[in-house]
């Protein structure tokens, strides 16, 4: 974690690159125009000391120090007041695109869950008892890191149900197969494995199939996480307009998700790939875009967006690994903090530009006025003190609660 924050500032924003350009062009033309003065100064009024002491006070006051260190300054104290908070962004750039973000996405299990599903009950279609359900049942998902699976390995843990290495094959994002030595067919996933209509349970679900039959539902418990709706109001009031959930899980709870927590879109039954088309339509509008998950099916999503951030508690690796920012104790509520220190990195750094590039052209003028002599100690100020200044600017940042 450390070493994440350490380097986080190697991801440059575009104000920082524009920055940098500035100085490349700025530097050679102040040194161009400083001999050029001299030269010129000296030549008409034959006062060569003078001049080159206003050459000497020009070149000083120029030094674009203050300008070019309030970009990444003002980012790495962002970056360190973050990492006090819980909040690992790995990068000054993605607190740019924060700032601008008017759009913000989650997935809901994990993200505006709890994500700590129970077994709420097994209801049985076909001719297999309980007993045999959950041996299959157990036994397909016992090495599966989603959080029903661990729900189920959870409501098994007490019972007598034995434990198998299956070869389990996966369907990609419906759930997993198993075929055993009788050539029977199990399945369970979503209910897209499913050959008939079935009244879908409005609760989170998984159907176990046998040769295409129904042979069980397992219905979950999943809440919202604490505060949820308060920290969802906070992200709105800090600037965000737009939010979305979008999730794999059943159009009716994820329905009953939205209107609970108080998101007015939402779409649901996505694979994978249909949550990414509806982050890239999204990004097509004027501001930017972020999204919020902590599964691997959520990882496309996460680099898809102009920022993606993952939950670091009970996030997936391929989340953590694949995101820009990490909220270590999956508090949402960090999100409006991270809306408010990115507002405040750019107050800092257009004080400090706009500051800093005054006070240089001032003194600049003044020094190029004939019979105006500027004491060096003021082209210093001009240089080292706006550079103090700018530090002690970006140092506010701390104070941002």
């Amino acid at each position: 974690m450390q070493e994440l924050i350490k380097n986080a500032a190697k991801s440059k924003s575009k104000s920082e690159k524009i920055i940098d350009k500035f100085a490349k062009i700025y530097t050679p033309i102040i040194i161009l125009v400083a001999i050029i003065t001299v030269i010129i100064g000296g030549l008409v009024t034959k006062n060569w000391n003078s001049w080159i002491y206003a050459g000497c006070s020009l070149l000083v006051v120029s030094c674009p120090c203050s300008i070019v260190i309030s970009v990444p300054l003002a980012q790495v104290v962002a970056i360190g007041r973050a990492s006090k908070e819980g909040i690992l962004v790995k990068g000054g750039n993605y607190l740019e695109v924060i700032n601008h973000a008017d759009t913000i996405c989650f997935d809901k299990t994990g993200t505006i869950t709890k994500g700590k599903l129970q077994v709420k009950e097994i209801l049985l279609y076909g001719d297999l008892s309980e007993e045999k359900v959950l041996y299959y049942v157990k036994n397909m998902e016992k090495n599966s890191t989603h959080p029903l699976a661990k729900a189920i390995v959870e409501y098994t843990k007490n019972s007598a149900v034995p434990e198998l290495n299956l070869e389990i094959q996966e369907i990609p994002g419906i759930g997993l197969s198993y075929q055993d030595e009788e050539k029977n067919i199990y399945k369970l996933g979503s209910n897209k494995i499913l050959k008939e209509n079935i009244d879908t349970p409005n609760l989170t679900s998984i159907y176990f199939v046998k040769n295409d039959k129904l042979e069980a539902i397992i219905t979950f418990e999943d809440t919202p996480k604490d505060n949820i709706k308060e920290s969802l109001s906070e992200i709105k009031s800090s600037g965000i307009k737009n939010l979305y959930l979008i999730s794999g899980d059943n159009s009716k709870i994820v329905e009953n998700t939205a209107k609970t927590v108080g998101i007015d879109n939402y779409f649901a039954e996505l694979m994978p790939d249909q949550k990414v088309e509806i982050v890239s339509s999204l990004l097509n509008k004027d501001g930017k875009v972020i999204f919020v998950g902590d599964g691997i099916n959520d990882a496309p999503s996460i680099a898809k967006a102009d920022c993606g951030i993952s939950m670091g508690f009970e996030g997936s690796d391929v989340a953590i690994e694949t995101s820009d920012v990490v909220i270590l104790n999956d508090d949402i509520s960090k999100i409006s903090f991270l809306k408010r220190i990115s507002k405040s990195v750019k107050q800092v750094v257009t004080i400090n530009i706009i500051a800093s590039l005054l006070v240089k052209l001032t003194i600049i003028i003044l020094s190029l006025i004939p019979g105006v002599k500027i004491p060096l100690i003021v082209a210093i100020f001009g240089d080292v003190g706006m550079l103090i200044l700018c530090i002690i600017n970006a140092l506010s940042i701390n104070r941002i609660k």
